[in-house]
């Protein structure tokens, strides 16, 4: 594949290459920063000859040890942004009259090929962390419906992903009157899907890992201060059971907390959701809910702020499908492998008809149905 087989700039999008100021991660910093100060405020309260169980020298190390964890998964974070960003500098993204083609070098003969035709849209964004999130739509056989192109360059995702909408021809949003009929054994269908054996027009957006960071682990911190601490505590004195007993439970807590998350994405058969033509599917432990696309009457994307101990300042989406007829399904971002707005972006598409490969959204009338709208609130 030449990229003389684009007949425009517009038509070809290179990777490029990530600087060394990539690694600069603002909250990595502000962290890092963080945590000197609270080791300075520790030891200048060490300078007063406080016990070793001082409750207020106790909350010090805290917080300077949550800060250091902070600026440490920060670092690993911007590390594999930039590795990342170096192996997708290497990728080209070519839009011919024939095909979409994802080069993954400019003098390598391998690319992944999709045809004009099965590509119905596209979502270029940004995700929590910055990194680009660029998504193009598809629908063909056998094929999941999302499919991720690995692509940083000097332009926003958005404006790719604009590109590919007009190049494939449903840049403007379309009106459905009728959708596929909701599936007879939607448990069945269920277990195909996530299992990967798709038919047309269906995927399962796996769950993502963004959920493991939120964990209670602020107890832990606690225990891991409290045992340090105990090593400068003189032999003839001794902690209560009351003490020894809150520690247990502050050990406890996140592993409880982490057994049922992964009891709950065991139930959810590994996926946040199943998109078909007619209908999304989700399971949890309580069996199977169904939002067939003449029910979805609008998607909100709700953000709010929140803090924690281990992560710091943070910016929590959830996803909400507004039924009709039933109550509202939500879907947190950090259960998610791609962001709220991508995913809000692919079930507008859904909601579009035009993964319906028996009513085609450019053939439907505008009679009503469908998602009415997409809207965002915050706190």
């Amino acid at each position: 594949m030449a990229f003389s087989d684009a007949p425009d700039v517009d038509r070809v999008m290179r990777g490029r290459s990530p600087s060394i100021l990539d690694l600069v991660d603002s909250k990595m910093l502000v962290s890092g920063a963080v945590a000197t100060v609270m080791f300075a405020l520790v030891e200048l309260n060490a300078a007063r000859h406080v016990s070793p169980l001082d409750a207020l020298d106790l909350a010090l190390r805290m917080v300077a040890l949550g800060a250091c964890v902070r600026a440490v998964l920060g670092l690993i974070a911007a590390t594999n942004r930039f590795r990342s960003a170096l192996r997708s500098s290497r990728r080209v993204l070519v839009l011919t009259d024939e095909s979409l083609v994802v080069l993954e070098s400019r003098t390598s003969d391998h690319a992944h090929v999709i045809p004009r035709g099965e590509v119905v849209g596209a979502y270029g964004g940004r995700r929590a962390d910055r990194s680009a999130e660029l998504l193009a739509f598809v629908n063909s056989q056998g094929e999941p419906s999302v499919f991720e192109i690995a692509l940083e360059t000097e332009l926003d995702p958005a404006i790719h992903a604009s590109r590919i909408r007009r190049w494939s021809g449903h840049a403007d949003p379309q009106d459905v009157d009728a959708y596929p009929d909701p599936s007879r054994t939607p448990s069945e269908d269920f277990e195909r899907i996530a299992r990967g054996q798709l038919r047309r027009g269906e995927v399962a957006v796996a769950i993502g890992r963004g959920w493991l960071a939120r964990g209670p682990y602020a107890a832990g911190a606690f225990v891991f201060v409290l045992l340090e601490r105990l090593g400068h505590v003189p032999d003839k004195i001794a902690l209560g059971k009351p003490v020894m007993v809150l520690s247990a439970l502050c050990v406890v807590l996140p592993l409880g907390w982490l057994v049922i998350g992964l009891r709950r994405a065991r139930a959810s058969g590994g996926v946040a959701m199943v998109l078909t033509p007619a209908e999304l599917l989700l399971r949890d432990a309580r069996g199977i809910h169904r939002a067939p696309w003449g029910d979805v009457t609008s998607l909100q994307i709700r953000a709010r702020r929140s803090w924690t101990l281990m992560g710091g300042v943070s910016l929590e989406r959830t996803l909400v499908v507004e039924r009709a007829s039933s109550t509202d399904l939500p879907f947190d971002e950090r259960r998610m492998a791609h962001s709220a707005p991508a995913v809000a972006a692919l079930l507008e598409a859904y909601g579009e008809g035009v993964f319906a490969s028996s009513t085609p959204a450019s053939q439907a009338s505008a009679a009503g149905g469908g998602i009415s709208a997409i809207s965002g609130t915050s706190t």
